[in-house]
């Protein structure tokens, strides 16, 4: 698998969103001037292609990674279709 890879502090290029819908996800959550948490700190984690294709263990894997390593308290926002969030719940009643 692909795995996790971390950002270098400062790279923004790493988890460029190509797409534009993390960024407009994002906004919604701690936009400064609409966002519903706009004091909010928050961190890109970029789980799909920059073609908005992957695998659904590429999003547990970085569910899993915040978890871990996540800053607490911490709020998980994901905009994934009806598919990914199935996948996600049967694949939860499996994960260790």
């Amino acid at each position: 698998g692909r795995g996790v890879e971390v950002c270098d502090r400062g790279d923004t290029q790493c988890a460029l969103d190509r797409n534009g819908h993390g960024t407009a996800a994002a906004s919604l959550a701690g936009g400064r001037t609409l966002g519903v948490a706009p004091g909010a700190t928050l961190h890109a984690v970029k789980v799909l292609r920059d073609d908005n294709t992957g695998h659904v263990t590429w999003i547990a894997q970085a569910i899993d990674w915040i978890l871990v390593h996540g800053i607490r308290p911490a709020v998980v926002s994901l905009s994934i279709d009806n598919v990914a969030m199935r996948a996600l719940g049967l694949l939860s009643q499996a994960w260790p």
